[in-house]
């Protein structure tokens, strides 16, 4: 879901579109409509619902990762990594005004990749500093969950 919303323009501009087409249809808006970059207020609600949907799953995946024993940091650290580039990036979609316009980039730098790896590699032995991260990287994307609408994905 995270790449999804991440390449909607790009998608959208080589005949590919990801969103579900009864929830555009819901309101009022088909693929064609959201190669308009204006389209994106009549989109916004959808896009938080994704949103919303994507912390869910974001916090399945981090249960699995806490299940595993702090003594295999490995594999702590190969699963947590994608879930907190994944984080990052919905900050992005989220924070993107332009999301449906093409010369719009949402993607996070080098720099903040090897930041989170950096981070993650020194907390990786504490459950309790694993936590803290991630809710602090979790609570920074702002979607209340909102009635659904929506078709569930």
């Amino acid at each position: 879901m995270t790449n999804v919303l991440r390449d909607l323009p790009r998608d959208l501009r080589i005949g590919r579109c990801y969103l579900p087409r009864q929830d555009l249809l819901a309101l009022g808006l088909t693929p064609t409509d959201l190669l308009d970059p204006a389209a994106i207020e009549r989109l916004r609600p959808l896009l938080r619902e994704l949103l919303h949907l994507s912390l869910t799953h974001y916090a399945e995946g981090w249960a699995y990762i806490r299940a595993l024993p702090w003594t295999e940091i490995r594999m702590r650290l190969a699963c947590a990594w994608p879930l907190f580039i994944g984080l990052r990036t919905l900050d992005l979609v989220q924070q993107a005004r332009d999301l449906l316009d093409p010369r719009v980039t949402v993607k996070i730098s080098r720099s903040t990749v090897y930041a989170v790896m950096a981070r993650s590699v020194a907390l990786a032995w504490s459950d309790g500093g694993l936590d803290r991260y991630y809710r602090v990287l979790r609570d920074r994307i702002h979607v209340a969950p909102i009635r659904r609408y929506f078709h569930t994905l």
